[in-house]
């Protein structure tokens, strides 16, 4: 069954098109993770928040991927960062184009 995983944390940055240029080489990183079918980079600047929505095959793989993402942000000095695990309703899913089998 398909697992949305949203990490998000406080940051001061950078936010927009310098997240992009500073991010490339990671996003480059992310795209192989096992089991990982999207990411989509979300960012609030005015809250000073930042992180990601993603879609795994499952929720062993997105648990691992956490743990990973966990210990990276650590190392950047992040270290309260929310995470939640949602199951994808995947009859719904696909009728509103959230999903493809």
């Amino acid at each position: 069954m398909p697992i949305v995983l949203i990490m998000e944390y406080r940051t001061a940055g950078p936010f927009g098109a310098d997240a992009a240029d500073a991010d490339r080489v990671l996003a480059s990183d992310i795209v192989g993770e096992a089991g990982l079918q999207w990411k989509l980079w979300i960012e609030d600047e005015a809250a000073e928040r930042s992180g990601g929505v993603y879609l795994f095959d499952t929720r062993a793989d997105a648990e691992r991927y956490a743990e990973l993402q966990l210990s990276r942000l650590a190392s950047a000095g992040i270290g309260e960062v929310e995470v939640k695990y949602f199951d994808v309703n995947e009859p719904l899913s696909l009728i509103t184009r959230g999903i493809r089998l």
